[in-house]
C-alpha cells in the first residue's frame, strides 16, 4: 500500500509540474504576443486617425473646400505607401540581425512617428508622421506575424495570430472613439505609450529560434526553443524537425553556389514558393476586396453620404466598430474548436449575401423606389461588418503566415507585403472615387461580385491548416 501511495504521489508531483511549466510557457508565449499585439493597436489607431482628422479639420474651418477629396485619400492610404520602401528595410534587417532587434528598431520609430503627428500644425506636417510611421506598418506585416508564427506553440498559433488581427479593429474602435469626444492628437499620445511597452516588453525576448537555425546557431536555437516552447514531447519533435530541415537547407546552400539574383528567379519558380504565395493572393484579395477596411476607414463620410446626419454617422461609425472588434474576439476563440476553412467560407458567403442586400436596397432607394430608412441601412452595414470581420478579415492572416514556406520565408513575406500595402493603399485611395462615380450601391456590388468570386477560388485552392506545425505545412504546400 505504502508502495502504491507513493507512487500516485509522484504521478501527482509530475502533473503539477507539468501543469506549472505549461503556465510558464504559455505565460511567456503571452508576453511576446502581447508586444505583437501592442503593435497591431498601434496599427488600428493609425488607419482609424485619418477619419477623425478630416472630420475635425472640415468642422473647424466649417467648409469641407479645407481638404479635397484628392488630399483626404492621400491621407488616408499615405501608410500603406510609406510602408513599401520600409519593407525592404525591415526585410533586410530581419534577416541580418534577427527578429527581436528588428521589432525594437520599429517601436523607436513608431514613437517618433507619434511624436510628430502630435506636433504637427498642417496637413503636409501630418502626412510626415504618417510616412515615419510607415516602418511600423511594414513590421507589422512582416516580423509581427513571423514572430507568432516561430515563437508560439502549434495549439496556441491560431488563436494568438487571431487575436491580433481582433486587436487591429480595437485600435480603430479606440481611435475613433477617442475622435468622438476628444481632439484627435489625444489618439497620438495613447500611440506613443503602446510604443514604449511594446518596446519595454521585447527586451524580454529571446531571439527567434527559427532565425538562429538558419544561421547555424543550433545551441541558441535549442535554448531559445526550449525556453518558448518547453520539453514536452510535441515541442521535441518540432524542434528536431526544426533543426534538421535547417542542416539540410544548410547542406544545400554549401553545394549550390548560384548568384543571388539566380537564388531568387529559382525561387519564384519553385512549387514550394509560387504555390503558396498564390495562395495567399487570394486570400489577400478577398481581404481587402470585401471592402471592409475601406469602409472602416472611411466609415464616417460613408455613412455621413447616405443617412444626411451628423449624429447618425458618428454613432453608426462606433456601433459597427464595437461590434465588429467583439466579432472578431468571438472568432479568436471558436478559431481554436472549428476547421479555419470552414469557417472562413461559411462566413465569406453570408457576408457576401448582406453586401449585395444593401447594394440591392440603396440601388432600389436610388430609383426612388423606397426612401432611404437609415436603421435598415445601417442594420445590414452592421451584419455585413460582424460577419466578415469573423470570417476573411480575423481568419486570412493567421492562414496567410501559416502557409509562408519555411525555406523562402524572407522572400515571401517581403513579396506578400508589397502585395498588401498596394492593394490596400490603393482600396482605400479609390473608395472616395468609387462613390462618386457609381454610387454606394455600385461600388457594394463591386465589392460583393468580387468577393464571391474569390471565395470560391479559395474554397478550391487553400487547405486546412489547423492544428499542424509549420514543417507540416511547408510539406503540405510543396
Amino acid at each position: 500500500m505504502d508502495v502504491l501511495r507513493k507512487s500516485y504521489q509522484q504521478l501527482d508531483e509530475n502533473e503539477r509540474e507539468k501543469k506549472t511549466s505549461d503556465r510558464i510557457i504559455l505565460g511567456r508565449q503571452i508576453l511576446i504576443s502581447s508586444s505583437v499585439w501592442s503593435s497591431f493597436f498601434m496599427f488600428g489607431l493609425c488607419m482609424g486617425t485619418p477619419t477623425i482628422y478630416i472630420s475635425q479639420t472640415r468642422q473647424e474651418a466649417n467648409s469641407t473646400e479645407v481638404l479635397s477629396n484628392e488630399m483626404t485619400s492621400w491621407i488616408s492610404s499615405a501608410y500603406n505607401y510609406s510602408a513599401i520602401p520600409n519593407l525592404f528595410i525591415v526585410a533586410i534587417l530581419s534577416r541580418y540581425i534577427g527578429r527581436k532587434k528588428t521589432f525594437l528598431f520599429a517601436c523607436l520609430t513608431s514613437a517618433v512617428g507619434f511624436i510628430t503627428l502630435y506636433l504637427s500644425t498642417s496637413v503636409i506636417q501630418v502626412i510626415i508622421g504618417e510616412i515615419i510611421q510607415g516602418t511600423l506598418i511594414a513590421c507589422d506585416g512582416m516580423i509581427c506575424v513571423m514572430v507568432l508564427t516561430e515563437y508560439t506553440s502549434p495549439r496556441y498559433r491560431g488563436f494568438f495570430l487571431t487575436f491580433k488581427s481582433a486587436t487591429f479593429g480595437w485600435g480603430m474602435l479606440v481611435a475613433n472613439t477617442m475622435g468622438t469626444f476628444l481632439h484627435w492628437k489625444s489618439i497620438t499620445v495613447l500611440g506613443l505609450t503602446c510604443a514604449s511597452y511594446a518596446f519595454l516588453t521585447c527586451l524580454f525576448w529571446p531571439e527567434s529560434p527559427y532565425w538562429l537555425a538558419s544561421k547555424e546557431k543550433y545551441d541558441e536555437c535549442t535554448k531559445s526553443h526550449r525556453w518558448l516552447k518547453g520539453n514536452q514531447e510535441e515541442s521535441i519533435n518540432e524542434l528536431n524537425s526544426l533543426l534538421k530541415t535547417h542542416k539540410e537547407y544548410s547542406l544545400i546552400k554549401q553545394e549550390k553556389s548560384q548568384n543571388r539574383t539566380k537564388k531568387t528567379l529559382t525561387a519564384l519558380f519553385s512549387k514550394t514558393f509560387y504555390k503558396p504565395f498564390g495562395c495567399t493572393m487570394l486570400m489577400l484579395f478577398l481581404y481587402y476586396f470585401s471592402g471592409k477596411m475601406a469602409c472602416n476607414v472611411y466609415a464616417l463620410q460613408l455613412i455621413k453620404g447616405v443617412t444626411k446626419s451628423d449624429s447618425t454617422a458618428y454613432t453608426g461609425m462606433l456601433v459597427i466598430d464595437a461590434v465588429t472588434v467583439f466579432s472578431m474576439y468571438f472568432t479568436s476563440i471558436v478559431v481554436r474548436f472549428y476547421k479555419r476553412k470552414m469557417l472562413f467560407i461559411t462566413t465569406s458567403l453570408i457576408g457576401i449575401m448582406f453586401l449585395l442586400s444593401m447594394s440591392l436596397y440603396l440601388y432600389l432607394c436610388h430609383l426612388d423606389l423606397f426612401e432611404i430608412n437609415n436603421f435598415i441601412f445601417l442594420g445590414l452595414l452592421t451584419l455585413y461588418m460582424v460577419v466578415i470581420s469573423s470570417g476573411p478579415i480575423t481568419i486570412s492572416p493567421s492562414i496567410i503566415a501559416e502557409l509562408c514556406p519555411l525555406k523562402y520565408r524572407g522572400l515571401f513575406m517581403l513579396l506578400m507585403e508589397l502585395v498588401d500595402n498596394i492593394i490596400m493603399g490603393t482600396v482605400v485611395k479609390i473608395l472616395p472615387f468609387l462613390l462618386s462615380a457609381i454610387g454606394a450601391h455600385g461600388t457594394f456590388f463591386f465589392y460583393g461580385g468580387s468577393s464571391l468570386f474569390l471565395t470560391l477560388l479559395i474554397f478550391y485552392f487553400i487547405p486546412e491548416t489547423k492544428d499542424k506545425t509549420i514543417i507540416e505545412i511547408d510539406a503540405l504546400m510543396s
